[in-house]
């Protein structure tokens, strides 16, 4: 669930509490297993050391979603955003790639949208597919414009850092089924005593 984070809009206002409440609830339930579990001197049981990772991820969203909320919602230009190759990749590719509509996809929903309020200027069936992107940015505002960056660059951030996170938490996951399957606890030993 705390991954979720990532999914949950910027602009919703639930995505630092949602963070925040699954890293409480991780650290009620981490409490209660370890009054459960017997303590031993050897190693940590699979269990708590599962719980810990986990809790670890979890709190990492935190932080992350804060920086990608201030991403979206800063006022000024990102700065890593005036070198060429880093604006095409992160407002024309990586969108393509993560499914987020890119840099240029907004300017034109921008664009049709006051065209569709405008229908008065001129005739409703005026076609503007086949003008440039960068006549069409002529007619958007800089703060606007920044603000479209900001936004496009954040929904990549979001789902990228996302899907690492997913991919970290499968991770740990699958080491916690091996080291769980491949474990000679304490019962096998009872067992292997009794047997001999």
């Amino acid at each position: 669930m705390a991954f979720m984070t990532f999914v949950a809009p910027p602009d919703s206002g639930e995505r630092i509490s949602l963070s925040v409440s699954m890293v409480l609830g991780l650290t009620v339930f981490q409490l209660l297993v370890a009054d459960i579990l017997p303590a031993t001197n050897e190693r940590s049981p699979i269990l708590s050391a599962y719980l810990t990772t986990t809790f670890v991820l979890a709190g990492a969203t935190v932080p992350f979603s804060l920086v990608n909320i201030n991403i979206a919602y800063g006022d000024s230009a990102i700065l890593a955003l005036k070198y060429r190759w880093l604006r095409k990749l992160c407002l024309d590719y990586l969108p393509r790639l993560t499914a987020v509509p890119s840099y240029s996809e907004r300017i034109r929903t921008l664009h049709d949208e006051t065209a569709h309020t405008n229908l008065t200027e001129s005739s409703p069936n005026r076609n503007d597919q086949g003008v440039s992107l960068a006549s069409l940015e002529k007619l958007v505002s800089r703060s606007e414009k920044t603000r479209i960056e900001a936004r496009t660059v954040a929904l990549v951030m979001d789902r990228l850092i996302g899907t690492m996170f997913i991919i970290a938490f499968m991770v740990l996951c699958i080491k916690t089924f091996i080291d769980f399957s491949g474990n000679k606890g304490l019962q096998s030993d009872i067992c292997e005593a009794y047997v001999l």
